[in-house]
C-alpha cells in the first residue's frame, strides 16, 4: 500500500520543513500554518476519513474507550482498518497493529497521537514530534529508500469536543533490532550478518544526511528488521532538517547512544548519528549496550574507559564539565572488549567512536570502508545533492 501523492499538498509540506527554523521557545508549539498543513495532508486521504454520522456518534468517546475498541480488534468508523493488537506506547500516543481491509488485508502499523483542543483551535495542541515525523517522511516519500520505514498514510478523526486523533499509517514490521538481538540464539549473530546489518544502517543514515536530515535518536528500539533481514530506520520524532543557523535542543539521543559532544556541549551535527551507529555496531557483537551509563557524567566515564580520555587541548572549550573531572587511564584493547571483532570491523568501529566529531568518520566514507568491500557492488545509496554539497552538509555544525 502506498499513500496517494498530491502535487499541491506534499511539496508544500516538505518545503515548510525546510523553510521554518525554530527558536528554543518554539520547540513546544508549532506555528498555526505548519499545523494546518499537516491536517490538510490528512484530509487529502478521504478514503480514510470517517463519515459525518460516525463522527457525531463518536463525539462522546474518550481516548481510553477508543483504545479499548482497538485492542478488541474492531473496525473504527469507515477508515477500512481493523485493529488487531496493541504494539506499544510512546510519549504522545499508542501504536497498533492493524489490517487494511480495503487493500487486500495488508497488515500495517498505526501510530495514534492524541491532539487536545486549545481554545477554538484543534491544531494548536499538535506535538512537535508529530509534525517533524510527518514532514520529514513526506519529504522523503518520492525518494524511497529500502532502509527507511515508509509512511503510507496520514489521517485524523474527532474523538470528542476537546480531542482529535491523528493517525500515521506505516508499513508493518514486527520486530525492532533490540527484539531481533534478543531472539537470536547463542552465541549470537555471525560476522557476515553483522556486516550486512551495519551496511544497511549506515546506508540509511547516509541517505538522511545527503538530504540534510539528522535523525538524532538512533538506537536499537528505533531500528526495525523485517523477516527478510531488511533493516529500516524509524521513529523520526526527534529528526530535523538542519542548516547553518538552526537552533536545536541539547537533549537529543537516548543516553546510552549519545555522543560526547552532546553530553559536554550544545554543539553537534550529523556526526551524532555516526556515534550512535558505532554504539549499535558494538552492541551487535556484545548483545548488550556498549556504554550503559546511569547519568550523563557516568555515561562519559564509561565512554572514556573504552576510548580513553582525550588530551586537554582536545577538550571542548564550552564544555559543561571540566577535563580534570575524569581520571586518565589507558583503555584495554578493543578486541579484548569484543573478542569476536575482526581487524576491519575494529578499524571502522574505532573511526565511528572518535571523540572529536570533526574527525569522526561520516556515513559516505564509512560505506567506502574496507570492511564493506565485498558488499560495495551490491549496495546503491541514494543522493539528492552533488558531492560538494553533500560534503559541505556533513561538516556543518549547529549550536544550541
Amino acid at each position: 500500500m502506498k499513500a496517494s501523492n498530491s502535487p499541491n499538498l506534499c511539496p508544500t509540506l516538505a518545503a515548510s520543513q525546510q523553510r521554518y527554523t525554530f527558536t528554543h521557545s518554539q520547540q513546544q508549539q508549532l506555528s498555526h500554518q505548519q499545523q494546518h498543513q499537516v491536517l490538510q495532508v490528512s484530509r487529502h486521504h478521504q478514503v480514510l476519513q470517517p463519515s459525518r454520522v460516525r463522527q457525531q456518534q463518536q463525539l462522546g468517546s474518550s481516548w481510553s474507550q477508543l483504545q479499548q475498541q482497538h485492542t478488541q480488534g474492531k473496525e473504527i468508523g469507515d477508515r477500512h482498518y481493523e485493529f488487531l493488537s496493541h504494539i506499544g506506547s510512546g510519549a504522545y500516543g499508542q501504536v497498533f497493529k492493524a489490517r487494511d481491509t480495503s487493500r487486500d488485508g495488508a497488515v500495517v502499523a498505526v501510530k495514534q497521537i492524541r491532539i487536545c483542543r486549545q481554545g477554538r483551535n484543534f491544531e494548536a495542541g499538535m506535538p512537535m514530534s508529530a509534525i517533524r515525523e510527518i514532514s520529514l517522511l513526506k519529504q522523503l516519500e518520492n525518494r524511497e529508500h529500502p532502509n527507511i520505514v515508509r509512511l503510507l498514510d496520514v489521517h485524523h478523526q474527532t474523538l470528542s469536543a476537546q480531542d482529535i486523533c491523528l493517525s500515521l499509517v506505516f508499513e508493518f514490521i514486527d520486530q525492532d533490532l533490540n527484539t531481533y538481538l534478543e531472539r537470536c540464539p547463542p552465541p549470537g549473530l555471525g560476522p557476515d550478518r553483522i556486516r550486512d546489518l551495519v551496511i544497511q544502517m549506515v546506508s540509511g543514515v547516509d541517505f538522511l544526511h545527503s538530504n540534510r536530515i539528522v535523525h538524532r535518536d538512533l538506537k536499537p528500539q528505533n531500528i526495525l528488521v523485517t523477516q527478510d533481514g531488511i533493516l529500516k530506520l524509524a521513529d523520526f520524532g526527534l529528526a530535523r532538517v538542519y542548516a547553518v543557523d538552526m537552533k536545536l535542543t541539547s537533549v537529543v539521543v537516548t543516553l546510552w547512544y549519545r555522543a560526547p559532544e552532546v553530553l559536554l556541549t550544545g554543539q553537534y551535527a550529523t556526526s551524532v548519528d555516526m556515534w550512535s551507529c558505532g554504539c549499535i555496531f558494538a552492541e551487535l557483537f556484545l548483545r548488550r549496550p556498549l556504554f550503559k551509563g546511569n547519568s550523563e557524567g557516568d555515561q562519559l566515564k564509561k565512554i572514556f574507559e573504552v576510548i580513553g580520555l582525550p588530551d586537554l587541548p582536545s577538550w571542548p572549550e564550552t564544555s559543561v564539565l571540566m577535563w580534570g573531572s575524569f581520571r586518565a587511564a589507558v583503555p584495554p584493547p578493543l578486541d579484548h572488549l569484543i573478542p569476536e571483532i575482526d581487524h576491519r570491523a575494529k578499524d571502522l568501529l574505532q573511526k565511528m567512536l572518535i571523540f572529536n566529531p570533526e574527525h569522526r568518520i561520516n556515513a559516505r566514507s564509512a560505506l567506502r570502508h574496507i570492511y564493506f568491500r565485498d558488499d560495495l557492488d551490491s549496495i546503491g545509496t541514494s543522493r539528492s545533492l552533488s558531492p560538494s554539497e553533500s560534503n559541505e552538509c556533513l561538516e556543518m555544525t549547529v549550536s544550541n
